[in-house]
Formats: structure tokens, sequence, C-alpha cells
């Protein structure tokens, strides 16, 4: 039986675990639906043999998840956040949110005073690939290569950077 365990800010949260048989199938898991254990399975343990890829591929999967959930969790509380707009998917790779800019800004989307925030993630990753802002008369695209606080803050303080730059 094989554990991993996954951890956010230096705070554990839940393990999840994997039962291989001798002939390295798999018996028994707990692991969410979204990460492609029979790919991982396939690549590292089937065709190229390497069971220690194997294992950091799959933590790298749930380490980044839980890391995705906690940042939004942490996110819902920032006071300019309309909590009722925040939406997620089941693996966190989709997250979309609106925030109370308190300035002149309507994306139409939202109303005034709003700037609405749409952010993919790779599922091997704990920050934003893809982020989407709207505001009035503009939309504006930014990238992780463009845009430094989301490469390296986690996401509720990348949103005040991103509020205090609007």
């Amino acid at each position: 039986m094989l554990t991993f365990n996954t951890a956010f800010q230096n705070k554990y949260y839940e393990p999840y675990y994997l039962e291989l048989s001798s002939e390295l199938r798999v018996c028994h898991h707990t692991l969410p639906p979204f990460v492609p254990l029979q790919v991982l399975l396939e690549r590292y343990l089937y065709r190229e043999k390497n069971v220690q890829q194997f294992l950091f591929e799959l933590s790298n999967y749930l380490c980044s998840y839980v890391s995705r959930r906690e940042q939004v969790n942490a996110l819902q509380d920032n006071v300019k956040l309309v909590k009722e707009s925040l939406q997620t998917s089941q693996s966190f790779d989709f997250v979309r949110f609106h925030l109370d800019c308190g300035t002149e800004l309507d994306c139409g989307c939202c109303g005034k005073d709003m700037a609405e925030v749409i952010m993919t993630y790779d599922l091997k990753s704990i920050f934003p690939t893809t982020v989407k802002v709207r505001g009035r008369e503009h939309s504006l695209k930014v990238s992780t290569d463009d845009c430094e606080y989301f490469k390296k803050m986690i996401l509720p303080r990348a949103v005040d950077s991103m509020l205090t730059h609007m």
C-alpha cells in the first residue's frame, strides 16, 4: 500500500492511497478521478519501468490539486470577492470569480465596479497557465509569462496584487 501525503502552506491535508499487486496492477486506490492514473501506469511502470518517476508524477498531481483547492479556499476570505460568483471545476483546473474592485470597471458580465477573472491550470501546476481579466471596455489576457504575481504568488496574494495594479 502506497500513501501519498498532501500539504499546503505547512499544513497537512488528506492522504491518498494506492495499492498495487505484485504484477504492478491497481488493486484499490483513493485517488481523485481526474488524476490520469492509467496513463501514468502505462508510461512509467509498464513501458519505462521507472517506479520512482511514476511516484513523483502521481505525487505532483495530488499535491498540485490540493494546493489549487486550498488557494481557492483561502481566496474566499478576500473581502473583494463576490462569493456567490465563485465557480470551479472538480479538479480546480478552472476557476472563475468576480471581484468588487471599487473602481469604475464594467465588464458587461457582472456590473459596474466588478471584474471577472477566469483562470485555467495544468493539472500538475499550482499556478494558472492562463488568466483572463475582464473589466469595462477591455478584455485583458494575461499569461503567466507576462504576469509575475500569478507565477510566484499563491492565488489570494496574486489577486491582491492584481487589484493594486488595475
